[in-house]
């Protein structure tokens, strides 16, 4: 070992230990120069070099490291920066997606609050159909006349919000087909009229074989 390698070392160790007493770190300022030494720059090499160190000087680093020396390299200084910013970043993006999805249900449940009894009943009917072709004439308990506006959703859905149709999509069995109005039976015939020439009796007899009234 060389008297001057060997100076250098002393001057270095003297001042790290100095500077961590009285500043409770050792993160020395760039350019910090003593005796000709440039300290900083000799504390960021013997730490990358640490391993490869003579033991003597091997030793005093890491007495350094023992009274509180930070003994990381600066390149695992860097990289322990990075993944904390980087985790600093997530977290703040996770929150600001949290906000975003609460700000997201409070409108939505704004927006379906004035629907909430329709869909209600919209779903009670599926569940208990397995289909959502609900009559036209359907009302709720409370006198809603839920199939009536069923029937004018699905017949104008560009103009429901986005929040209620994603509603109605949502509800099983659900389809934009409208409900067909129910079919009314077509009229019976009447009865063909008895001339009036036939007697009663005969009346009586043919009636048997025409439709009743």
């Amino acid at each position: 070992m060389n008297k001057k390698g060997m100076r250098k070392h002393r001057i270095g160790i003297a001042y790290v230990k100095e500077f961590l007493d009285q500043h409770g770190h050792s993160r020395i300022p760039p350019r910090t120069v003593v005796d000709g030494l440039d300290v900083s720059a000799w504390w960021s090499s013997v730490r990358t070099h640490l391993r490869e160190m003579p033991e003597i000087k091997r030793a005093d680093i890491l007495a350094l490291g023992a009274l509180g020396a930070d003994l990381r390299t600066e390149k695992q200084i860097k990289a322990e920066r990075l993944a904390a910013e980087a985790q600093c970043r997530a977290l703040k993006a996770l929150k600001h997606a949290e906000h975003e999805a609460q700000q997201f249900e409070q409108a939505r449940q704004k927006a379906l609050r004035p629907h909430q009894a329709v869909l209600d009943a919209v779903e009670a009917f599926a569940a208990d159909r397995l289909h959502t072709l609900v009559p036209l004439g359907a009302t709720t308990p409370t006198g809603i006349a839920y199939g009536r506006v069923l029937d004018r959703w699905r017949e104008n859905p560009q103009g429901l919000g986005s929040h209620l149709k994603q509603a109605l999509e949502d509800i099983p069995y659900w389809t934009w087909t409208r409900t067909p109005p129910p079919v009314r039976p077509a009229p019976r015939p009447r009865p063909a009229p008895i001339p009036a020439d036939i007697t009663r009796m005969n009346r009586t007899g043919l009636r048997q074989f025409l439709p009743a009234d």
